[in-house]
C-alpha cells in the first residue's frame, strides 16, 4: 500500500491555503507534519477528507485516485480521520461511539474488532458509560479506537496529544506504535508535542505558508534540539 498527495493545491472560497503539497507514505509509517499554528496543517488533513476545495494536484491510494470523492467515499476508500477536539458522540456510551465507526467498512461487519479492545483496555472497561463523561485522555482514547474500528489503511490524527496529561501521551504514543508494528496501518500525525514526535516519528515534514518547507528522516529525528526549533518556526 502506498498513499500519495502530489502537487495539492486546496483552500476555502477563494482563499487558497495549501500550495503544491506532495508528501508519500508507505504502510507501517508514521508520518509526522510538524509547523507553528495557522501553516495550513489542518487544512491538508480537512482536504485528504474531502472538506475543502481542490484546486489542483492529487491525492490516491495506491492506484485509486480520491480527490473528487466525498468524504464517506474516502472513508470506504481506507482513510480515517481524527480531528481536533475529538468530536467523540457524548451522549453515546463508548461502545455505541466504536459502534459508529464500523459504519466505513466495506465489508459490511459491525462487530467491534478484538484488537481495538486489546489496544484500549480502559474502553473495554468503561464501554456502557457515556462519552462524554469520560476524560480528555479516554476520549482521545476512544476517538482513535472509533476511527480503527472502519478498518483503516491510512489513519490521521490531527493534535491526538492536546489537553492530555504528558503520562497519557506517552501511553498515546506507545499504543500507536504497537499498533504499527502489528497491522499495515500508516499513520500521518499533526502534531507539536516534543516528546511525542520523538516517541513515535518514522519521518517529519515540516510545512510554512502552506508548503513543504524541509523533509527529515530518522537520523535527523535523533537531533531534539532541531526538531523542537521546525515547532516555532
Amino acid at each position: 500500500m502506498q498513499f500519495k498527495v502530489s502537487n495539492l493545491c486546496a483552500g476555502y472560497g477563494h482563499v487558497q491555503v495549501l500550495n503544491q503539497v506532495a508528501l508519500s507514505m508507505d504502510k507501517k509509517e508514521i508520518l509526522v507534519i510538524l509547523g507553528r499554528n495557522g501553516m495550513g496543517k489542518t487544512t491538508l488533513m480537512r482536504t485528504i477528507m474531502g472538506s475543502c476545495n481542490i484546486t489542483a494536484g492529487r491525492v490516491c491510494i495506491d492506484d485509486q485516485e480520491l480527490t473528487r470523492l466525498q468524504s464517506f467515499e474516502i472513508a470506504r476508500a481506507g482513510i480515517a480521520y481524527v480531528p481536533q477536539g475529538r468530536r467523540i458522540f457524548p451522549k453515546l456510551t463508548v461502545k455505541e461511539n466504536l459502534i459508529v465507526g464500523t459504519r466505513s467498512r466495506v465489508d459490511g461487519k459491525t462487530e467491534i474488532p478484538e484488537e481495538v479492545w486489546s489496544y484500549f483496555p480502559i474502553l473495554h472497561d468503561r464501554q456502557g458509560q457515556l462519552g462524554g463523561t469520560l476524560s480528555g485522555g479516554q476520549q482521545q482514547q476512544l476517538a482513535i479506537a472509533r476511527a480503527l474500528c472502519g478498518n483503516p489503511r491510512i489513519l490521521l490524527l490531527d493534535e491526538p496529544s492536546e489537553g492530555i496529561q504528558p503520562n497519557l501521551v506517552q501511553l498515546l504514543g506507545r499504543i500507536l506504535l504497537q499498533i504499527v508494528k502489528e497491522t499495515d496501518l500508516a499513520v500521518l500525525l499533526v502534531e507539536q508535542n516534543l516528546d511525542l514526535i520523538l516517541q513515535t516519528a518514522s519521518r517529519y515534514l515540516v510545512m510554512e505558508k502552506g508548503t513543504i518547507l524541509h523533509a527529515g528522516g530518522p537520523e535527523e529525528l535523533k537531533d531534539e534540539k532541531k526538531i523542537g526549533a521546525f515547532l516555532t518556526i
